[in-house]
């Protein structure tokens, strides 16, 4: 990393100044995170990834997370010792969560980072707030994407240490990452995507349940997996949904360009207000082009070009 005035000669971190972030908490209603020692320290040298720091470590200072904070001993605001463990991450955190906390690192960024690491930042915010649109997103989703970036977040560190040693600039190429092409996130998202589907077939036990009372009876059993409108359900798989086109600030509806159609009565409107009909004016991402072929019978005659 480098601080505002220049690289540091011996870690690739900025150097901490400024006031902004580090007015008392009791003495500032608008505090965004409570500086610990052990976040600060680590934050200094970019420790993210598998160095232990998260960016679901910069939870907002709001009243959940001051009611948290005042229920528990475990946490120590005076021990600047090297080994002082960080605090614990949110059991069950929400994308909204995962913005919030860069929107703090955001914050603290502007005040401490330089130029490139603000940026670096900054379209760290950006994606999550792309991201936003394909919610809803579960709490082992978002603990995985915050995994993901602070994992961007290391590899920044590490090019940074590489540039200061060879006189590269390789740093400036890590915030492209934040990309739904980025290889380690497609294959996340393929990974969530399955162990979704997998959660989402019925039990072998309640598949032979169901042949015994159809056997009995003649009749099938109520299904007891619960109101399906309690959770809206993807239509595609989330990489899929991620590399498909937009417009509009809608996302294209698959079915339109498909060779099965949309059920729409509207040429110009899908059933679904966030799905648009238009015309993609480039080539189309090979998992879309996939899972157009696998599952909705191939391209439309007249955009075989897509």
């Amino acid at each position: 990393m480098i601080r505002r005035g220049g690289w540091t000669a011996n870690t690739a971190s900025g150097r901490l100044h400024g006031s902004r972030m580090f007015t008392p908490s009791r003495a500032q209603t608008t505090t965004e995170f409570i500086p610990l020692p052990a976040i600060l320290s680590r934050l200094y040298d970019f420790l993210y990834g598998v160095c232990g720091l998260s960016v679901l470590h910069f939870r907002r200072f709001d009243l959940s997370v001051q009611l948290d904070y005042a229920n528990t001993s475990q946490l120590n605001a005076r021990n600047f010792s090297a080994g002082v463990d960080l605090p614990p991450l949110p059991r069950e955190p929400s994308h909204g969560d995962l913005k919030a906390a860069l929107g703090v690192l955001g914050t603290y960024s502007e005040e401490f980072f330089d130029p490139n690491t603000r940026r670096l930042v900054s379209a760290a915010k950006d994606f999550a707030e792309e991201l936003s649109d394909y919610e809803p997103w579960s709490s082992s989703e978002v603990k995985t994407h915050a995994s993901w970036f602070s994992n961007i977040f290391a590899a920044y560190r590490r090019s940074c240490e590489h540039d200061l040693d060879h006189g590269s600039a390789t740093r400036l190429d890590v915030r492209s990452r934040f990309s739904m092409q980025d290889p380690e996130l497609s294959g996340l998202l393929l990974k969530m995507s399955r162990q979704r589907m997998r959660m989402q077939l019925p039990s072998s036990a309640s598949v032979d349940a169901g042949r015994s009372n159809v056997q009995a009876t003649g009749l099938p059993t109520r299904s007891v997996r619960g109101n399906p409108k309690e959770a809206p359900k993807r239509q595609v798989p989330t990489e899929v949904g991620l590399a498909t086109p937009r417009q509009g600030g809608k996302q294209l509806c698959l079915r339109f360009i498909s060779a099965r159609g949309c059920p729409s009565a509207s040429v110009d409107r899908c059933t679904h207000s966030f799905l648009g009909h238009f015309v993609p004016t480039t080539k189309l991402d090979p998992v879309v082009m996939a899972h157009v072929q696998d599952k909705l019978g191939g391209l439309r005659p007249d955009l075989q070009h897509l």
